[in-house]
């Protein structure tokens, strides 16, 4: 054993290999919750952090000697490799393995005009959605074994596609081919999801509104309510309109129409007569 990899450093580090020498590294700050980082001394941790930075030249792999990693670690004493073999946060590489040791003449370095910023900025800006779907797998394992643990960028996958799937079913419910899933809608279906409605039962909500003959300009003002900040505005409003799937309400007739207005009117005339009324006994 000559060398060793970092164990699963290409899911865990996103910094392209094409752009040479990393000016950073990403430490997940689900770590802390890691079985096997749990399991490490202060002092182990730091010297395993030392080693991540440094084996970030190399694309994840280092010389195995501990004295080795000593001197160019800058560690106070050589680490303890075999335990870190052990608990798998690192791996032996075979001499004819395809991940050997490089030297610097063999990567580019980045150059000295590129700020981690602006590196960071290119390559980890996440959407909205994309933030939430890490929220929710911020618990998965540093280092999962036997398939414990989910694949977040499978996760992200996954929530963009229920997100866009529930937008397109109100885009055609309500007849709005040309409406855009910005910001501010995809924040509206992520809190619907995140409150634990199935992408199938904020469908029914949707139809649901579609269903209820207020919302659909039977009011009156002729207004049409139909928004996804209307539909998905609370956990109760999303209830009523999968009742209203379920149990559409009866739309008004005409008749009914017509006892309404005529009631609004005369309602309308008995308020307007007693202001009337109220004005002539001030002026007498």
């Amino acid at each position: 054993m000559e060398t060793i990899k970092i164990k699963n450093w290409d899911k865990w580090q996103s910094y392209r290999k094409d752009r040479g020498t990393p000016p950073w590294i990403k430490i997940h700050r689900n770590v802390m919750s890691d079985s096997k980082w749990v399991r490490l001394t202060d002092k182990e941790k730091g010297q395993l952090v030392s080693i991540w930075l440094i084996s970030s030249d190399k694309h994840g792999v280092i010389d195995a000697d501990p004295q080795v990693l000593k001197k160019i670690c800058m560690l106070d004493e050589a680490p303890n490799i075999n335990k870190f073999i052990e608990l798998e946060l690192i791996e032996p590489v075979d001499k004819n393995h395809d991940n050997h040791l490089t030297t610097k003449s063999d990567i580019h370095d980045a150059p000295e005009t590129e700020t981690e910023t602006e590196t960071e900025t290119e390559t980890e800006t996440e959407t909205e959605t994309e933030a939430e779907a890490e929220t929710e797998a911020e618990n998965t394992p540093l280092t999962p074994q036997g398939g414990n643990g989910k694949n977040l960028k499978t996760q992200k996958n996954n929530f963009c596609k229920t997100t866009l799937d529930v937008f397109e079913h109100w885009k055609q419910t309500f007849s709005h081919p040309n409406a855009k899933l910005d910001g501010n809608r995809k924040k509206l279906v992520s809190s619907a999801l995140k409150l634990g409605y199935p992408p199938e039962e904020l469908k029914k909500a949707i139809t649901g509104c579609s269903r209820t003959p207020h919302n659909i300009g039977e009011n009156d003002q002729g207004q049409v309510y139909d928004g996804l900040h209307i539909i998905f505005k609370s956990a109760d409003q999303i209830d009523r309109f999968v009742n209203n799937f379920n149990n559409p309400p009866r739309a008004k007739s005409k008749l009914d129409q017509l006892e309404n207005s005529n009631r609004r009117a005369g309602e309308q005339w008995l308020a307007e007569s007693s202001v009337i009324e109220g004005e002539c006994h001030a002026r007498q």
